[in-house]
């Protein structure tokens, strides 16, 4: 599943928080919505892992493409939605 391969880099290369801009860029470049959607899902997953504090993790999200911004300041990925990644 090409998900799980995208999820798998973002992961690989999201393993400080100096790669950010790279994570972020890998998953504002996706077009098909469940592979972004997958892509934020683990950016938000190794946000919540790697940045110290609230201020820091919150500064990342403002970074992020809309609705993701929003799955970012809440910590959560919408069960229900049509944008959650069907791998979740």
């Amino acid at each position: 599943n090409r998900i799980y391969c995208l999820q798998g880099t973002l992961q690989a290369r999201f393993r400080e928080t100096e790669r950010e801009a790279e994570a972020l860029g890998l998953c504002t470049m996706l077009e098909i919505t469940e592979e972004k959607s997958g892509c934020y899902w683990m950016l938000i997953t190794r946000a919540l892992e790697l940045y110290g504090t609230d201020r820091e993790y919150m500064a990342m999200c403002s970074r992020m493409e809309g609705p993701y911004d929003g799955w970012c300041r809440r910590r959560t990925v919408p069960k229900g939605s049509n944008l959650a990644p069907h791998n979740r």
